[in-house]
């Protein structure tokens, strides 16, 4: 396969695999309570922030460079099974 056409497939992934998982983290940052709410004089937004963003990067992010290494040739050399 093309190397463009891998980097590409591995951005998009990442790109849409990292909108949904913080979806889904920001849905659950709300129902569990998990906010940072305005409280005090230093903070400068009024609505509470979610503050559970952040598992759903670092869970693309190992997620999609697992994936590569296993399956692409991205990173290193991947993964040969044996025939």
């Amino acid at each position: 396969m093309n190397i463009f056409l891998e980097f590409a497939v591995a951005f998009f992934g990442a790109f849409v695999l990292s909108i949904f998982l913080t979806r889904i983290m920001r849905t659950l940052s709300f129902k569990l309570n998990i906010l940072d709410t305005p409280t005090g004089g230093r903070k400068i937004h009024t609505k509470p922030i979610p503050l559970l963003g952040g598992i759903g990067i670092i869970v693309t992010v190992l997620l999609m460079t697992s994936g590569l290494s296993f399956f692409g040739n991205i990173i290193g050399t991947g993964y040969v099974l044996p025939k």
